[in-house]
């Protein structure tokens, strides 16, 4: 992948999603089909099948056309997206409670299964529940990166530490401020 796409992958896919879905004002119709079709593959090759016009361009803006399953994953699962919220992580939305005693909106196992999906079905299906059960309302741009990460060789435990942090309301590692740097001098650790 070149540095470019690599930085930028969830705005890509969010685009992406976004060109497939029918505008509010009914300006833009998008391709409810195509959406329907990928609501309904099983497999990152049925993905590829279902709606290949649209899987081979989100490839393509992805720099994967050498490796499309990871992207027909992605697009997959972002079929059963109805809305894009920006706000929080979809990590932090799993692991909200609507009030202070309320159960999270994933269950502590559902989640620990959906850490666990190790191949291309498994994902598919953790990462669809994951939508529904937040009503089909998600960040599609963090959704998008985090399902890439998910099996990669290099950044996948990673990703699933920092959906850990977010899902319990933490600030994951690689993103807390540097408290060397930040603590007055008398309380920094020598």
């Amino acid at each position: 992948m070149s540095d470019e796409t690599e930085l930028n992958r969830g705005k890509v896919a969010l685009r992406w999603w976004t060109v497939l879905q029918p505008s509010p004002d009914g300006a833009r119709r998008g391709d409810p089909a195509a959406l329907a079709r990928l609501r309904r593959a099983t497999t990152p090759v049925e993905a590829i099948g279902a709606a290949p016009e649209h899987v081979v361009r989100l490839a393509r803006a992805l720099d994967m056309m050498r490796c499309p399953e990871p992207a027909a994953e992605v697009a997959a699962v972002l079929a059963h997206v109805k809305t894009h919220d920006p706000s929080r992580k979809v990590a932090q939305a799993l692991g909200a409670r609507s009030v202070k005693d309320a159960p999270p909106a994933m269950s502590e196992l559902r989640f620990r299964r959906l850490l666990q999906a190790g191949t291309a079905e498994e994902r598919m299906t953790a990462f669809r529940r994951a939508v529904r059960l937040l009503g089909g309302t998600v960040n599609v741009a963090d959704l998008a990166e985090s399902l890439l990460a998910w099996s990669h060789p290099d950044w996948g435990e990673q990703e699933r530490i920092r959906w850990l942090f977010r899902y319990v309301g933490e600030i994951p590692p690689e993103t807390e401020p540097d408290r060397e740097t930040e603590m007055p001098e008398e309380e920094a650790v020598p």
